[in-house]
């Protein structure tokens, strides 16, 4: 129950999370002047990645991340740092992986917003897009702009 969207410029995730049946808002990322980590999958496993990166993922010394098992869902952190750079921690993986592209959307109504996308909205837009047509989505979103380069910073934008 996430949606996560990033154009290149700007990431933005949503708050809602489904726990026991019924939907609460939550933050779902950490965020400094470097980076900002943002995580997808059950709750409980997405809050103990967003308590450990700022420690140890933001460091590089994966030997210490949480493994989760008893759940099929998919789980993890998308780190977009202040060059820009898109990065993806999972589960499964000891190192992250740098193969997407500028334009990324994951999470539940990642469809609608590869869409809003493809058809030249920003980060924002695509992710309201989402979430109005995707049942498993929504709440407050959060947007984070980068500066585009290392020396820069990542800011927090206010949303409409």
């Amino acid at each position: 129950m996430t949606i996560i969207v990033c154009d290149g410029h700007s990431l933005v995730v949503d708050s809602a999370a489904l726990m026991g049946g019924i939907v609460h808002s939550v933050q779902k990322f950490v965020y400094s002047k470097q980076y900002v980590a943002a995580a997808f999958g059950p709750q409980p496993i997405a809050a103990a990645y967003l308590n450990w990166y700022p420690q140890h993922g933001s460091t590089r010394l994966y030997v210490n991340m949480p493994k989760f098992g008893g759940t099929d869902e998919p789980a993890g952190l998308v780190v977009f740092d202040r060059a820009g750079n898109l990065e993806l921690l999972t589960v499964e993986a000891t190192a992250f992986i740098n193969v997407y592209p500028p334009k990324v959307a994951l999470g539940d109504g990642a469809a609608f917003a590869y869409g809003a996308l493809a058809h030249g909205a920003n980060a924002y837009d695509a992710a309201k897009i989402a979430c109005t047509y995707s049942p498993f989505c929504g709440g407050e979103l959060h947007s984070f702009r980068t500066s585009g380069t290392m020396h820069g910073v990542i800011a927090k934008e206010k949303t409409k």
